[in-house]
């Protein structure tokens, strides 16, 4: 069974091999991510993780262009704002994904609401008050991510680091890239 999850995995290339609940390994294309489904990442190299918590950045998934390029939606130091990145580029820079997908909720808001924040100023400690500052005064990669539940959901999940996605009853981990 592993030879042949490893052979399908080698052979269709995807992102991605993905737990269920059972146990059972299968892969996912692509065309598998919902738009609204949250990113959480950790960088190769170790020097570069330098939040606190295991994992360092988040991005938002919005769909596709009218080009047909996957997009993301996350906040980066360089170059000092809110940006769209396309997906597999995305994936191709970090060794250690974790993909999450909203249990409930209308995902067409948290899309709407991610990308609302593109070209607002980065600001790199943005999610650790408790409260948001306004968008204006800057948004970090989960600050976009939380403003994205805030208009979902009607409440602040007051997360400040990205491992508290990983504790949120909203989300269920759909897929893994492994290092």
């Amino acid at each position: 069974m592993k030879a042949v999850l490893r052979q399908l995995f080698l052979l269709t290339m995807p992102l991605f091999i993905t737990t269920n609940f059972s146990g059972v390994l299968y892969a996912a294309e692509l065309s598998g991510y919902h738009p609204g489904d949250v990113f959480v990442t950790r960088n190769a190299d170790e020097s570069d993780n330098t939040t606190p918590g295991f994992w360092n950045h988040v991005a938002v998934y919005v769909g596709q262009d009218v080009y047909g390029k996957h997009l993301v939606v996350e906040g980066q130091i360089a170059p000092g704002k809110v940006i769209y990145s396309q997906l597999s580029e995305f994936i191709a820079r970090y060794p250690h994904i974790r993909l999450l997908r909203l249990r409930m909720g209308n995902t067409q808001t948290f899309v709407d609401t991610a990308i609302r924040q593109i070209g607002t100023p980065y600001r790199k400690l943005a999610s650790f008050p408790v409260f948001l500052r306004p968008p204006e005064r800057g948004n970090n990669c989960l600050s976009v991510v939380r403003r994205c539940y805030i208009n979902t959901f009607n409440v602040d999940p007051r997360w400040r680091l990205p491992d508290d996605l990983m504790e949120s009853p909203t989300f269920k981990i759909e897929a893994e890239k492994l290092p």
